[in-house]
Parts: C-alpha cells; sequence; structure tokens
C-alpha cells in the first residue's frame, strides 16, 4: 500500500501566509522583555523566547501568558491568509485518482488546527489522516507529524511512502522517515533549495 503525505500552504493550496506580518507583530510583543525575534523559524522562536525569560527569572504563568498572546497572533494571521488561499492547479484531480488507486493519504501543516480545517474545506476532500502544530509536541522539520499521520492512517509499518511539499522542512522531515520526497514549485521553495528532494515538478500534473 502506498500513503502519500502532502503539505497545505503552497502544495495543495497557494501560499498566501503573511510571515512579514506575523513576524513583525510577535517581535513587537516580545521586545517588551528585550528579546529580539528577527530570527526564524517563526514558532521555534517562541519557544527560545520562553526559555531566555525563564532564564531571567520571569514569573512562569506571565512566560505562559506571553506565548498564549504570540499563538493567538499566528493563528489570527493564519486565518486571514487562508480566506484569500485558493485550490491549486490538478489538486483535486490527483488526490481523486490517488484515491480511487487504493493510497491512503494526509495532509500535515506547521501552521493551527482552525487554518488547516479551513483549508481542508477549500479542497473539498476527505483526507485519511490531518496533522497540525496542536497534534505534536515538535512541527516539521521534525518527523513527529509524519509518523503520527502515518499511525493515524494505519501505515505505521508501510514501506513506501512518498512526502510531497514546496518547502525543505518537509523534504527534510520526509527524509528523516525514509520516504520518497518530492519538492514541488508552487509554493515558497525555488528549485535550488528543493534539491535535496528525489524529485522536483513544476505542479502536481507531474506528480508520479
Amino acid at each position: 500500500m502506498k500513503a502519500y503525505i502532502f503539505d497545505l500552504d503552497g502544495t495543495l493550496i497557494s501560499f498566501s501566509i503573511d510571515f512579514e506580518k506575523m513576524r513583525k507583530a510577535v517581535k513587537e510583543l516580545y521586545l517588551e522583555e528585550g528579546i529580539d525575534l528577527s530570527f526564524v523559524p517563526m514558532l521555534e522562536n517562541i519557544e527560545k523566547a520562553s526559555l531566555i525569560l525563564r532564564e531571567k527569572g520571569l514569573p512562569q504563568n506571565y512566560i505562559e501568558e506571553l506565548k498564549r498572546k504570540a499563538m493567538e497572533i499566528i493563528d489570527e494571521i493564519e486565518i486571514e491568509s487562508i480566506r484569500e488561499a485558493y485550490v491549486l492547479p490538478y489538486v483535486v484531480e490527483k488526490l481523486t485518482e490517488l484515491r480511487n488507486s487504493g493510497a491512503k493519504i494526509a495532509v500535515v501543516t506547521r501552521a493551527g488546527k482552525r487554518h488547516l480545517r479551513l483549508g481542508i474545506d477549500k479542497i473539498g476532500f476527505e483526507f485519511d489522516a490531518a496533522i497540525c502544530r496542536e497534534d505534536v509536541k515538535e512541527p516539521k522539520p521534525s518527523p513527529e507529524s509524519y509518523l503520527k499521520a502515518l499511525e493515524r492512517m494505519g501505515c505505521k509499518d508501510c514501506k513506501d511512502v512518498i512526502v510531497v511539499g514546496d518547502y525543505v522542512f518537509d523534504i527534510e522531515a520526509g527524509r528523516a522517515i525514509g520516504a520518497y520526497c518530492v519538492g514541488v514549485l508552487t509554493g515558497s521553495g525555488t528549485r535550488e533549495l528543493l534539491s535535496c528532494a528525489d524529485l522536483v515538478i513544476e505542479n502536481f500534473k507531474h506528480l508520479p
């Protein structure tokens, strides 16, 4: 049995998350405590900021409140973006073809559960597993979310796993589980950035 794991933004739907707006808003929140979050990726930054604040001796409940506010900012910007997103060409046709072939199909994202749910609703396809950042301790590039997707699909021991994504985090997580990795040039990744993939394609029309 084949198992496919797809990224969401930039892979199944158009990439429209305003990361610049997100970084600016979260950065301003933490700058008040003397922490510059100019480095990326964003989710890991928030964890690093919490660690720094603990080392500074700030109360844990205050640290958690800052983290909650930061995640609210991220959630709201993600929700704003999904309203502008659209399903990418050939996606629905290819997903239907794979389903008819008997393949198991999952979608895995670093985004939150509301963003994921709205994205799935736009696509109009019933995935065998859908994993977001709230489902794991460590999102991509950690392989945890992919392993959880395989478990939910009943494919924990599946040897034929194909990972499809538009960014290097997708490919790194795929490599970590021994999957065949396909980079797709419909999102934020360039051919050079995705050179670590086994295959790089222009769009879903060329998905093996």
